[in-house]
């Protein structure tokens, strides 16, 4: 706690294979794991500077619903992460808040969401 402030434990996130553990309007739960399961959402974040974005591959939601694997970049600045990512459908720029976060289990606030599609 700093000046009766609670600084969130920032780690090292975003480095590593983070699953979707649960996903709300404005925020999500992201889960430490070794390897993304198959069909599972998640973000491969590498310290370079590149990312992997695995979500559905296709504007169907109806299950089975199957992922595939799209490349990004991402940022850091202090509690703040910012990715810019590839999807089924275009690019989607978001702008993350790190809201707490241990060695297994980070909560993030969206503060930032754009969409941009490839077509009309």
């Amino acid at each position: 706690m700093e000046n009766g402030i609670e600084i969130p434990d920032l780690g090292a996130f975003p480095i590593g294979v983070w699953e979707v553990q649960s996903q709300q309007e404005d925020g999500k739960t992201l889960s430490s794991r070794s390897s993304l399961p198959e069909n599972t959402f998640g973000y491969i974040f590498q310290p370079n500077g590149r990312m992997v974005n695995r979500s559905i591959n296709g504007f169907c939601g109806t299950p089975p619903v199957i992922t595939a694997d799209f490349p990004g970049t991402w940022t850091r600045g202090g509690d703040i992460i910012r990715v810019n990512m590839r999807f089924w459908g275009g690019t989607i720029q978001e702008e993350w808040k790190i809201i707490q976060s241990t060695n297994s289990t980070v909560q993030l606030e969206i503060l930032r969401s754009t969409y941009t599609y490839d077509f009309d």
